[in-house]
């Protein structure tokens, strides 16, 4: 039980550095569409 927590509590640290990680690859890969879209256009 106490160890759970230790990792849940291990989790809401690194949710938000995977959030922020994702974002940024989304916004990425978002640009690169658009970038591509408006080459072609």
């Amino acid at each position: 039980m106490i160890k759970r927590d230790i990792v849940l509590g291990r989790l809401d640290e690194l949710l938000p550095e995977l959030k922020r990680n994702y974002k940024v690859k989304e916004i990425g890969l978002f640009g690169s569409v658009v970038r591509n879209e408006s080459k072609t256009g």
